[in-house]
């Protein structure tokens, strides 16, 4: 393996700029390493055609050899979820009908990322249309866990972990909605993180924009490093002039200095209990924390089980029992769905059917449990939990321990921002992710414990399949 694959995307940027690799160099060393990985992970779905990809390198290297400004990702290969629209790139939502869905324009985030040097070389692999914890679908097939291939790389951004953890690309995009970003990190060992709700534009999906997911679905950063989330984050931060929910700016990247934080943490919730190994790396955690901290203790404020499964009843069952996604595949022209879906379409038919005055009551509620977090979080700068109950999960059994999910849910309907890094490994050498959230709009300092726990605990390790 070409050891510059391993390097993080801020590193890899800044040896581009000063010349020690060329964006040629850079680009062949990750088409190759996709080639030795991907066949067996089916990560990326969609591939930028290798002569393409090496024109898009010359041309970068071109801009160097003439002094042109270059942007913060100058030259270096990314990827994208395969909602996210990128012009020219085949773009599904894992949903067969769509497999000839080329798009004419750029989500604007991807706009952003390609006004700053960055070059989009795949697509990669989710769920069809998204609502479940595993990356499988019937026109690319299952997405598989670097560390072990009979285990999921989870759900829906499984194909950005996937393939930013064997290397196959050097900074990703997901998106989450109840631990879309999340989970895939803490099972593939990476970094991820959900911003802040309406920090980043939701715009430019596939097949479209808008509806209530846009009140707790947000695309964010995936990478092997935390470094690589603050150097993404205010790039695909703020107003765009097409998300009306969007806060007109971007945020201030200073953040309150280690020393002085005050840290909380959860371990058990009311939904589940988590593995010996999961609690070990939390402990472990916390006593590292305990000596660079101001405070750092337990806290019963928040009851992660009952806030997690109300807002998956709420906001994806959606008291409809499923037929809000029976309707859009009927749109769709999908008469089968895939398994994965065709597993939660099946739970969300047994879930409660509720009317719109119970929906308008749940709305109130929503706020309710917000404003009594907040309340409680003033004493403090940060969250620790477990990211699942479980490292990787064998495929094809999520829907069934989705009680195990909580840990995530509960940050998207709260709308604060939270970060994973790799902090343990199970002892059949799983990764073990460690969440990490903030109060709204406090993204940055999520970052800041996550680049500290991952000097301290060694963060994501090459997968040895």
């Amino acid at each position: 393996m070409n050891e510059l694959v391993k390097l993080s995307a801020t590193q890899l940027a800044k040896a581009i700029k000063e010349q020690r690799f060329s964006c040629q160099e850079v680009m062949q060393a990750y088409l190759l390493q996709i080639k030795k990985s991907n066949p067996s992970l089916k990560a990326i779905v969609q591939q930028l055609d290798e002569a393409q990809a090496l024109k898009q390198a010359a041309e970068a290297d071109q801009a160097i050899l003439q002094n042109k400004p270059l942007g913060k990702l100058h030259g270096v290969p990314i990827t994208i979820k395969d909602h996210i629209k990128v012009k020219d790139f085949i773009v599904t939502r894992g949903c067969i009908t769509l497999k000839n869905n080329r798009c004419s324009e750029d989500a604007s985030i991807v706009a952003r990322l390609k006004k700053e040097g960055a070059i989009v070389i795949g697509i990669t692999n989710m769920p069809e249309l998204g609502p479940v914890f595993e990356s499988d679908n019937a026109i690319y097939g299952q997405t598989k866990n670097p560390y072990d291939l009979t285990k999921t790389a989870g759900g829906s951004s499984g194909g950005e972990a996937a393939i930013l953890s064997s290397c196959g690309s050097a900074l990703g995009i997901g998106s989450d909605g109840g631990g879309s970003i999340r989970l895939p990190a803490h099972f593939c060992g990476i970094a991820g993180l959900k911003p802040t709700q309406h920090l980043v534009s939701c715009s430019g999906n596939v097949p479209g924009d808008g509806g209530l997911g846009m009140l707790f679905y947000t695309p964010g950063p995936m990478a092997r490093f935390a470094e690589d989330l603050k150097l993404a984050l205010p790039i695909i931060s703020g107003w765009d002039g097409i998300d009306p929910h969007l806060i007109p700016g971007t945020l201030p990247t200073t953040t309150k200095p280690l020393e002085t934080m005050r840290i909380g943490y959860v371990i058990d919730t009311s939904a589940c209990t988590p593995t010996k190994e999961t609690i070990n790396t939390i402990h472990e955690v916390v006593a590292i924390l305990n000596k660079a901290v101001a405070k750092i203790k337990a806290v019963d404020f928040l009851d992660i089980g009952k806030i997690g499964l109300f807002h998956w009843d709420t906001y994806f069952y959606g008291g409809d029992q499923g037929k809000s996604y029976l309707q859009l595949l009927k749109k769709l022209n999908i008469t089968t769905p895939s398994a994965p879906l065709q597993r939660f379409l099946e739970a969300a038919a047994k879930s409660e059917l509720f009317d719109a005055n119970e929906f308008r009551r749940r709305f109130f509620e929503v706020d309710q449990i917000r404003m009594h977090a907040l309340k409680h979080m003033q004493d403090y700068d940060i969250i620790i939990t477990p990211t699942c109950a479980t490292p990787a999960k064998p495929h094809g059994t999520t829907q069934a321990q989705i009680k195990d999910f909580v840990y995530t849910m509960v940050f998207n309907l709260l709308g604060w921002p939270a970060c994973v890094v790799r902090c343990g490994t199970s002892k059949e050498g799983l990764p073990i992710g460690v969440q990490i959230a903030a109060k709204p709009w406090h993204d940055y300092n999520t970052i800041v414990i996550a680049e500290y726990l991952e000097q301290k605990l060694g963060g994501w390790q090459m997968p040895s399949i």
